[in-house]
């Protein structure tokens, strides 16, 4: 589920608040939950390739955690694009 602000979508740069994030905070935040994500997905496969055994459930929750910051990333990602289509458009589109 997102935690974008949809209260936003629609309103002209002056009438969105001072503390919502700029496009290029979004961006910046996005990379590095994709940039923490590569970096725990080298991890795990240095140590599988390293590994006797596997703890499949040990994996598995290791998994679900690079799912879930890839997940934050993408959706940091969308919320920049939106936000930049938003404000770039002279006549945003209606619903």
């Amino acid at each position: 589920m997102s935690d974008f602000d949809f209260s936003t979508v629609g309103a002209s740069r002056a009438e969105v608040s001072a503390d919502e994030p700029t496009v290029h905070q979004l961006l910046n935040e996005a990379t590095a939950w994709l940039q923490y994500a590569r970096g725990v997905v080298a991890t795990l496969a240095d140590l599988v390739h390293e590994a006797e055994g596997i703890e499949t459930k040990q994996l598995a929750l290791s998994l679900e955690a690079v799912a879930a910051m890839m997940r934050t990333g993408t959706e940091g990602v969308a919320r920049a694009h939106a936000k930049w289509v938003w404000g770039n458009s002279p006549h945003p589109p209606t619903m």
